[in-house]
C-alpha cells in the first residue's frame, strides 16, 4: 500500500505508517526518543537549542570531512593489503579528527566550544584530571 502526501490536509494518511513503526505518530516516537538527549546535551554543555544544532552540525562536518581527508591521504600511498590499509586508516582518522573539528568550527562560531571540548577529552587520555574551569 503506498501513501502519498499531496498537502498538509492529507497528513491523517499517515496515521496507518505511523502504527506501523509502532506509535500514534511518528513525531511523538522522535520526540519521546531524541528530545531527552537533547536536553542532557544541552545541560552538560551549557548551550542553548540553537547553539546544540551548530555543534551538531559542526560534529558532523568535521567528521565528514576527516573521513574524506583520510581516504585521500591514504590514496596517496600504494597500499594494498587490507591487513595494514585498515589500521592505517584508523589511525589517520584518529589524528585527524580534532584539526578538522576545530577547523570547521571556527566558521560557525563555536571555536571556544570545541578548544575547550578538545581540551577536556586531551586531558582524559593522558590521564589528568578532566574538569575544565572553563565555560563548555
Amino acid at each position: 500500500m503506498l501513501y502519498q502526501v499531496s498537502s498538509i490536509h492529507n497528513l491523517a494518511s499517515l496515521i496507518p505508517l505511523a502504527k506501523i513503526f509502532g506509535g500514534n505518530s511518528i513525531k511523538s516516537t522522535f520526540c519521546r526518543t531524541f528530545a531527552p538527549m537533547f536536553d542532557r546535551l544541552k545541560q552538560k554543555w551549557k548551550v542553548n537549542g540553537w547553539q546544540l544544532a551548530i555543534i551538531l552540525v559542526v560534529f558532523a562536518l568535521g567528521g565528514s570531512l576527516c573521513g574524506w581527508l583520510g581516504r585521500k591521504v591514504l590514496g596517496l600511498f600504494d597500499i594494498e593489503q587490507t591487513a595494514i590499509r585498515i589500521p592505517l586508516y584508523i589511525l589517520l582518522v584518529t589524528l585527524l579528527w580534532p584539526m578538522c573539528v576545530i577547523i570547521i568550527s571556527i566558521p560557525f562560531g563555536q571555536f571556544p566550544f570545541f578548544r575547550n571540548y578538545l581540551k577536556k577529552i586531551f586531558r582524559r587520555m593522558s590521564g589528568g584530571k578532566a574538569n575544565v574551569k572553563s565555560k563548555m
